[in-house]
């Protein structure tokens, strides 16, 4: 026998834990086991903790492999309980009527909506894949509908149709369903409240900081703001009793760090799922922007800053830690479909037509290109130093479509140990809170 190479050792003041990475077990340790891990001797592990030790992967079999124990729940997920949903991202219009600076699909004042045979191609894609499937060993039986954009309500005549024809084709083959939409909200009106009820869509609202800094990045083509509005519209739908149905992110750049807590103060009463989101730089797509939050700051802010702020006011941290599954890019039933019927697999992909994996035809056909392949092969597993790290269980291999667009020889790293070791003292001092 031997200790896991995915065993972490640390302390809370007087206190030491054993942390490991591949089963997210997390265990106090008293002076006889703190003695045994320290000094990597095996043989002074009490025998009565042996069995549970065992079972948690604290230790392992002395010939074990056990980066291949990853791979293989990599691989399951991906090939086998990842295959029973299907996840489609619908985008309607690339149009908005707003000229957010970091946008990544750029400021279109004139634009284009799905026509109406492009939604039955879509739906006669998705009832297709649906039938497929079928007499598999995992049939569909899951759909996972996300409406985006541009800004979604641009084209609320098509959302509307593309709803109860999606849930009509559920309903037809027994599949549950799941509707989100990712919205500016200033476009809210009754119709728009009752589809959300209607269908029990969670919608995602950005706030860019305070009203200074919103309305200088989230304002309209002739310069006017938005923050008033979109608060307007989260008390309205607080007052309706809908605040479930609303997802808050506050996005993060270097003009509004130090406005996060009051941020958290003004918008979590209209939410119960409120967070940070960093905007993020991504090559050849709002270069122009400069204010974005570089990965490792992100690190950093997150785990030092905003874990304090969102336990004070959530109950939880920021961040927290569990095996990744594969990116939904890397299984076969992720979908973004635009108004042309172009598909990709990641909403990065988006408009760079180079990343298109195909092209659904009228009668709801996807004929694959080889880019679709390409980007199906990613894999953490081919890369010397993501199997030899040991936070790879964390993190995934980190984010394909970012290696991707920017051709990268190995993936990006997504988690640091620093970081880890701060959320895992951070939940270790408030067990039981």
């Amino acid at each position: 026998m031997k200790f896991s190479k995915y065993n972490r050792l640390f302390n809370v003041k007087e206190a030491y834990f054993l942390y490991n990475i591949l089963t997210t077990a997390l265990v106090e340790m008293d002076e006889n086991l703190k003695f045994a891990v320290v000094n990597n001797k095996i043989e002074d592990v009490d025998e009565a903790y042996i069995d549970d030790l065992k079972k948690l992967h604290f230790i392992v079999n002395q010939a074990q492999e056990e980066e291949k124990e990853y791979e293989f729940f990599y691989d399951s997920y991906r090939y086998g309980l990842g295959q029973k949903r299907i996840g489609l991202t619908f985008i309607p219009t690339f149009g908005c009527n707003l000229c957010c600076p970091y946008c990544m699909q750029g400021q279109e004042k004139k634009y284009n909506v799905i026509s109406d045979e492009g939604i039955e191609a879509i739906v006669k894609f998705l009832e297709n894949k649906i039938i497929s499937s079928l007499d598999s060993a995992v049939p569909i039986s899951e759909l996972y509908f996300t409406l985006f954009g541009g800004e979604p309500l641009l084209a609320k005549k098509q959302l509307l149709d593309f709803c109860e024809k999606t849930k009509s084709i559920a309903n037809k083959y027994n599949c549950n369903t799941v509707y989100s939409m990712t919205s500016n909200f200033t476009l809210v009106d009754d119709e728009v409240i009752d589809m959300i009820k209607r269908y029990n869509i969670t919608t995602q609202v950005s706030i860019d900081g305070k009203k200074e800094h919103h309305d200088n990045s989230r304002k309209r083509f002739d310069g006017t703001g938005t923050y008033e509005l979109i608060l307007k519209n989260l008390k309205k739908f607080k007052e309706l009793g809908l605040e479930d149905n609303i997802v808050i992110r506050i996005n993060i750049t270097e003009e509004n760090l130090d406005d996060a807590e009051e941020l958290m103060k003004t918008f979590r009463p209209y939410s119960n799922d409120i967070f940070f989101g960093f905007v993020d730089n991504f090559k050849g797509m709002n270069d122009h922007f400069s204010s974005c939050v570089s990965h490792s700051e992100h690190a950093n802010i997150v785990a030092k800053r905003f874990a304090d702020i969102s336990r004070k006011y959530l109950g939880w941290a920021y961040r927290s830690f569990g095996k990744k599954t594969p990116c939904s890019m890397n299984t076969e039933n992720r979908y973004l479909i635009d108004p042309e019927l172009n598909v990709y697999k990641c909403e990065l992909f988006v408009k760079r037509k180079e990343f298109s994996v195909g092209q659904i035809s009228l009668d709801g056909v996807l004929d694959y290109k080889p880019t679709f392949y390409k980007q199906m092969s990613f894999s953490p597993f081919k890369y010397e130093k993501c199997v030899k790290c040991d936070l790879l269980p964390l993190c995934g291999g980190g984010c394909p479509a970012k290696a991707i667009i920017n051709n990268l020889k190995e993936p990006l790293c997504d988690i640091s140990e620093e970081e880890l070791f701060i959320y895992l003292k951070d939940y270790a001092t408030n067990i039981g809170e």
